[in-house]
């Protein structure tokens, strides 16, 4: 099964730390955008539909939470939330329940984030040919 080329909308309210996802994520061959607040990347994500929302949870304008929610009113969409830490139990089971696939910490190595990524680029019909995500911080 052939990898897709995900359009990725980033939202942190941390430029530089944007900028790096947004290399990231080029890198990894997929397409990146950039948002620094919720109500920036409801607006970008009005304007086109991307396919993954890579999201840090606080916002200084909302929450990841939230704009997960109004994206997704949208259309679908697929979401990786990012961390400052490592998050308990209730953290992660409160992105499971917002629709967050992966919860993952923003000093990630690459290789933290790449098989998040490639297992959404796979596609959900064949998990089996996407890398196994499950020894990194997930959901």
């Amino acid at each position: 099964m052939n990898r897709q080329r995900l359009s990725i909308l980033i939202v942190d309210n941390n430029a530089a730390s944007g900028i790096a996802l947004r290399r990231i994520v080029s890198e990894l061959g997929h397409e990146p955008m950039i948002a620094t607040t919720a109500a920036g990347a409801v607006a970008l994500a009005s304007l086109r539909r991307y396919d993954v929302l890579l999201c840090s949870l606080p916002l200084a304008d909302g929450s990841g939470y939230a704009l997960l929610r109004q994206i997704a009113a949208m259309y679908p969409i697929k979401a990786i939330a990012l961390t400052v830490a490592e998050e308990g139990t209730d953290v992660r089971a409160a992105c499971r329940d917002a629709g967050f696939s992966d919860v993952v910490q923003k000093s990630m190595p690459v290789d933290t984030l790449r098989p998040m990524v490639d297992r959404l680029s796979y596609g959900q019909s064949n998990p089996a040919t996407a890398p196994d995500p499950s020894a990194f911080f997930s959901i």
